[in-house]
């Protein structure tokens, strides 16, 4: 756990690791702010922040606030500093420009000398998830029935499902990341950013209720992923999908801190756009297809994300040659064959040839 304390006259924010620092016993007053994030809790809070519902001010009561942050891991605690940062930031001027400061340190998170501490990869995925794991009901026959569909009518996706703008973006898109060795270099260049912003308005992410952020806010947040989107790249490039914790981790990492939507949701923009990012190990996902197959039900969450992208493993584990039934449409990788699959099993996205 950390304790981070934000002061808004004294434009400070400070970070302590010690849960016994005389510092923090110092600056809590009787009629302190303070908030407690845990696994359970962490998006509500976020999106409290994200509404303004948590305001400050020069007067007492609302000059400062203690966090109490608790995810049983100090990097996704760290991160999630970064990210009320950023938050807090775009509606106080002088938050944006304070400067985050470590005060002290735990033995807890430091490494003996000449080693680094290892987590056993059962109990990294319990220390990196945020709360309880979601469940996925019937999921085995819904494995079965992907794999089914992918093994026998695949190709009919591309008489079935969408043309247009939303194909042709998709392809152009997964074309260009080809040409790039690594996604961090793929976001160092504005015009495969405005690709990305485009391929994600073609697939609706600005039409109905949802609304993307303007373009400078949207490339900002990508941008600020970056080390979580190497971190997910140097991973991807070792791992194996039989020890899948620690990708699990990182991409909740990633999850965390992409913000590019103006309304609140996000399991669909950022599960879209890690797979433009990451054609081959992160499938996108939507409302009516992916989360009402899975779940039956359009509510997203962190947890959500998670587990449908452990289901997606479980399948590309499957003795299948699936690179058989990959093609230049809307075939192009692994993850959207299972995609695709949800899409015509589900069958609400897909005109029916008669």
């Amino acid at each position: 756990m950390i304790s981070v304390y934000i002061n808004y006259p004294a434009q400070r924010i400070s970070v302590h690791k010690d849960p016994n620092c005389k510092w923090i016993q110092v600056h809590h007053k009787p009629y302190q702010r303070v908030i407690h994030i845990n696994n359970t809790n962490v998006e509500s809070e976020l999106n409290k922040l994200r509404n303004k519902e948590i305001t400050f001010g020069a007067s007492r009561g609302l000059n400062d606030v203690w966090f109490y942050i608790n995810l049983d891991n100090v990097l996704i605690e760290e991160n999630l500093v970064k990210t009320i940062h950023k938050i807090l930031g775009g509606f106080y001027k002088r938050l944006a420009n304070a400067e985050i400061k470590y005060h002290c340190s735990h033995q807890a998170y430091m490494p003996s000398q000449g080693n680094q501490i290892t987590i056993p990869a059962t109990q990294e995925f319990r220390r990196t998830t945020l709360g309880k794991r979601e469940t996925i009901p019937d999921r085995a026959n819904k494995i079965n029935a992907v794999i089914n569909t992918i093994t026998t009518r695949i190709g009919d996706i591309n008489s079935q499902y969408r043309t247009g703008p939303s194909l042709y973006f998709y392809r152009r898109i997964l074309k260009q990341r080809r040409k790039h060795p690594n996604a961090s270099e793929f976001i160092s260049y504005d015009s495969n950013l405005e690709l990305l912003y485009a391929v994600l308005v073609s697939w609706d992410m600005n039409s109905r209720r949802a609304r993307m952020k303007y373009f400078d806010d949207f490339k900002s947040s990508i941008i600020s992923c970056r080390p979580q989107l190497e971190a997910i790249e140097s991973k991807w490039e070792s791992t194996e999908l039989t020890q899948e914790n620690e990708m699990l981790a990182r991409l909740k990492n990633a999850y965390l801190i992409l913000e590019l939507m103006e309304t609140k949701s996000r399991l669909v923009s950022n599960s879209k756009c890690l797979h433009f990012l990451f054609p081959s190990l992160c499938m996108p996902m939507d409302g009516r297809n992916t989360l009402q197959f899975l779940y039956n039900n359009t509510n997203d969450s962190i947890n959500k994300y998670l587990d449908a992208i452990r289901f997606q493993f479980e399948i590309m584990r499957q003795s299948i040659q699936f690179e058989k039934y990959l093609d230049n449409r809307w075939n192009q990788s692994i993850p959207k064959l299972i995609d695709n699959a949800i899409i015509l099993l589900k069958g609400v996205s897909v005109k029916h040839n008669t």
